[in-house]
């Protein structure tokens, strides 16, 4: 299984509120952008999910016990596994 593929099954199912779409789970609001195997690159469907989803993924730790860091770019985000600090 590569990162994206375990950072994707570990946030996929997580519910977020956003607007009056109360506790939808994150896969709802992304689409998936299999850009590369090592960070798990999304395109968000509404801005407004942005903060929605680094809150809900805080305190998310990998196998690992790395934790997850959320990157905004111009047209999407990347969420990759980094060692706590």
């Amino acid at each position: 299984m590569t990162i994206r593929e375990e950072i994707w099954n570990k946030i996929k199912s997580i519910p977020i509120n956003l607007y009056a779409l109360g506790n939808r789970p994150i896969e709802d609001h992304c689409i998936l952008l299999p850009l590369t195997d090592s960070a798990l690159h999304l395109r968000l469907k509404a801005s407004a999910a942005l903060p929605q989803i680094e809150e809900a993924i805080r305190h998310i730790k990998m196998k690992n016990g790395n934790s997850l860091l959320v990157e905004q770019h111009k047209d999407y985000i990347v969420i990759t596994s980094v060692v706590p600090e």
